[in-house]
């Protein structure tokens, strides 16, 4: 019988846990154009609005159809990326002004994110691997001193700087 209580209270427990999550899923993705746009009417507006806003910004064109378009992200890449990192960090909005939540915070950052990362990837453009050089004797002998901190002549064992016959 005890067993039993158990076994349920677990599959109660699991149940709750996942229809939470669900729950969490769903409200993440109900942060879209709408709700940005009241985000920027609500904590941006009032400074960066028109032809004199601060900085030279005037985020009073970003409504909820221009901000469904993607012209307005690839366009403005760089105004969002700055502007959901001074949100992020609380540089934005300034201090005295009304103050988001962190929630909020987050929501906005997480969909300019997004939508900069949907942007992109539509464009096609996709980031190339790292390119891979070999260090000369003299970049390998200061890389082996500062590692290891010993004074060696680390490049007197190495062959000279191109004797690889254009090989690496």
């Amino acid at each position: 019988m005890r067993s039993t209580a158990v076994t349920a209270s677990v599959f109660l427990l699991s149940i709750s846990c996942c229809a939470s999550r669900v729950l969490g899923q769903a409200e993440a993705e109900a942060f879209g154009a709408k709700q940005a746009a009241e985000f920027i009417q609500r904590y941006c507006i009032d400074c960066h609005a028109g032809t004199d806003g601060e900085a030279g910004i005037d985020l009073s064109s970003f409504s909820v159809p221009q901000l469904e378009q993607e012209s307005v992200l690839k366009d403005y890449a760089e105004l969002w990326q700055n502007m959901a990192r001074r949100v992020k960090d609380s540089g934005m909005p300034p201090e005295g002004s009304d103050q988001p939540e962190f929630a909020a915070r987050m929501e906005f950052v997480d969909w300019v994110g997004q939508e900069l990362h949907r942007v992109v990837c539509g464009l096609g453009i996709r980031p190339a691997p790292a390119r891979l050089r070999r260090m000369n004797r003299s970049e390998y002998a200061g890389t082996i001193r500062d590692l290891l901190e010993i004074q060696i002549n680390a490049a007197e064992g190495l062959p000279d700087d191109g004797a690889g016959g254009g090989r690496l």
